[in-house]
């Protein structure tokens, strides 16, 4: 019996690691040396490129599967700057 064993890929997330409140920002997940099959965003997406907004700080992950059926995984901690503060004094 032979035993073929398949490279893996490189699987990766890019996008901004820091958004303000409600800013929505753009990311995408790739994989190198191997062929795309599958994947899932812990948002419930599905495709490569991504939008995604939060009012607090979150992680961001996804799965995917290759041609080959070998699974891969990512993540990105967001971290989420308070918005503009409206400062409000006495009227004159």
């Amino acid at each position: 019996m032979e035993v073929q064993v398949l490279p893996l890929g490189s699987f990766g997330i890019s996008g901004p690691d820091t958004l303000c409140a409600d800013q929505e920002g753009a990311y995408a997940a790739a994989l190198s040396g191997a062929s795309l099959s599958n994947i899932v965003w812990s948002t419930g997406a599905d495709s490569s490129n991504i939008v995604f907004s939060s009012s607090i700080n979150a992680l961001l992950y996804a799965t995917a599967t290759d041609t080959n059926n070998c699974s891969y995984s990512d993540s990105i901690s967001i971290q989420i700057s308070p918005g503009q503060l409206d400062l409000v004094g006495p009227s004159a």
